[in-house]
């Protein structure tokens, strides 16, 4: 499955972010024999959020981006094990929590070039909406339409950040105008960014896009995963 990268091109400089360096995890804490402990496992989750949430990812070295794949590979497989193993049923307070865990963490994988990881979270994305309903539905449409937009998606992208906006998730205006971009719909994704710079006016990356998009100053690339 493919990614997609938007790449601005601003004067013709494309800017490049700069990566933290990836903090040590010991997995032995999170898995012992007779405990699952779950705030230490979330820990990990946020640090390969922070650095691989988005495509592409920012590691310092190869050595880093190779530890989070084992990481996100762990996790998964425990995640995946808990549901098995009916540790954490349906019934279970913490069954949707779960879901979206999955969900997130195979995102993640499949942005670390893990194979099948794709499949695997719109799986879960999908047995998790049918879970929800109000704002929590909305804020759940945004994740999974930008998961689907960033991983060359966008026909079934789009709806789904269109009904995350319906609903009144504020932030999907701007992945939604990264979709539309993606299409070549100029005028629909200026007006979606112009509604979400309304909503965030202070998000500086929104508005040099925004300026990007109207000039024309702007590439699109598609990224084939391995």
């Amino acid at each position: 499955m493919k990614k997609s990268l938007l790449t601005l091109c601003l004067a013709a400089v494309c800017a490049t972010a700069t990566a933290k360096p990836y903090p040590a995890h010991d997995m032995g804490q999170v898995l012992t024999t007779n405990h699952i402990d779950i705030s230490a496992a979330d820990k990990i989750y946020d640090d390969l959020s922070t650095h691989a949430g988005m495509y592409p990812p920012q590691f310092d070295n190869a050595d880093d981006k190779a530890q989070a794949t084992t990481e996100v590979r762990a996790l998964i497989a425990l995640f995946n094990g808990m549901l098995a193993e009916n540790i954490i049923t349906p019934e279970h307070e913490y069954y949707r929590g779960m879901l979206f865990r999955l969900a997130r963490l195979n995102w993640i994988a499949h942005n670390l070039d893990v194979p099948d990881a794709a499949t695997a979270a719109d799986k879960h994305f999908q047995q998790l909406l049918p879970l929800l309903s109000g704002k929590e539905k909305a804020d759940i449409q945004y994740e999974y339409g930008s998961f689907l937009a960033s991983s060359a998606q966008i026909e079934r992208a789009i709806p789904v950040l269109q009904a995350a906006v319906a609903v009144g998730n504020k932030k999907a205006h701007k992945a939604l105008a990264m979709a539309l971009l993606a299409q070549d719909k100029k005028a629909d994704t200026i007006r979606e960014m112009k509604t979400y710079l309304q909503l965030f006016p202070q998000d500086s990356d929104a508005q040099h896009l925004l300026q990007a998009i109207e000039t024309g100053n702007i590439r699109r690339e598609n990224v084939s995963a391995k």
